[in-house]
């Protein structure tokens, strides 16, 4: 008896190891997903001590539909913490905190990449865009890139990051980041009927960075390495999980004068139940 388990077991993991994934994201019109993040940046200003930008939030996403060729998110922020600190001076982000309880739509482009923001409530528009494209702004229909297809287990592919545009700290200064990321398909487990694929990153990263925090302007390269591991429901076509964190080397302008520090990240998002 045990060895015909045994032999069950084995067949069925070589039948999953041959099978071939497709990672794209599926939405279901009406259909409402809640999300939960958790974003933390940390960096010492020589002379002002350390520097943290942090905040928590709760999302509810809702699926519209397409029109003029764009796909429309409705999202709400229900729930928002932040916490901006240098050295013994703390406040919180009032702008961010203003957003919670304001529906605003996301038109997404056929890549996946935001179009544009659109909300009632029209001044808040510059600060959604901002936060919806800090440095952990995800793709709307392609999570791990569009090559994530026919991946099997223990597969690994790769993505480029060119000249994309991204927000830190206050205001709409842009900055730009570069890089590659190798994504690697650990393994597949079923649960509760559901195929629940496990997918590690590593990327390696440039950018070029304009930072407004507290009337502090700093503008400079950094370059570092980011690692994220990530859980994806296949059936779903939902991402579950996606957790990482990253340390970057900053050279940086500062009221005309050269400094160097290094900022870490670490961010945490949340398919809620």
């Amino acid at each position: 008896m045990q060895n015909i388990l045994i032999l069950i077991l084995i067949t069925l993991l070589s039948a999953q190891e041959g099978e071939s994934y497709n990672f794209v994201l599926k939405y279901n019109e009406g259909e409402k997903n809640k999300y939960s993040t958790d974003y933390l940046m940390l960096m010492a200003i020589p002379g002002m001590g350390d520097m943290q930008i942090g905040r928590s939030a709760s999302t509810i996403e809702k699926y519209l539909g397409k029109t003029d060729g764009l796909t429309i998110i409705e999202e709400n922020i229900t729930n928002m913490v932040t916490t901006n600190k240098i050295g013994d001076n703390v406040s919180p982000n009032y702008d961010l905190n203003a957003l919670m309880g304001v529906p605003y739509k996301v038109f997404i482009k056929d890549d996946g990449e935001i179009d544009h923001i659109e909300t009632e409530q029209r001044h808040f528009e510059e600060t959604l865009n901002a936060l919806k494209r800090d440095t952990g702004q995800q793709n709307y229909f392609y999570p791990f890139g569009k090559n994530a297809n026919n991946i099997s287990i223990g597969d690994s592919w790769s993505e480029k990051i060119d000249s994309v545009v991204f927000y830190a700290g206050e205001g709409d200064l842009e900055s730009l980041m570069f890089g590659e990321g190798v994504y690697t398909l650990n393994k597949v487990k079923t649960k509760k009927g559901r195929r629940i694929a496990y997918i590690n990153n590593v990327t390696q990263m440039r950018a070029e960075l304009n930072l407004l925090q507290n009337g502090i302007f700093m503008e400079g390269t950094m370059s570092g390495e980011f690692k994220y591991s990530f859980r994806f429901d296949i059936d779903a076509g939902k991402v579950l999980l996606r957790k990482g964190s990253g340390k970057m080397d900053y050279e940086f302008q500062m009221e005309d004068k050269s400094f160097r520090s290094v900022i870490n990240i670490s961010e945490k998002t949340k398919k809620v139940k």
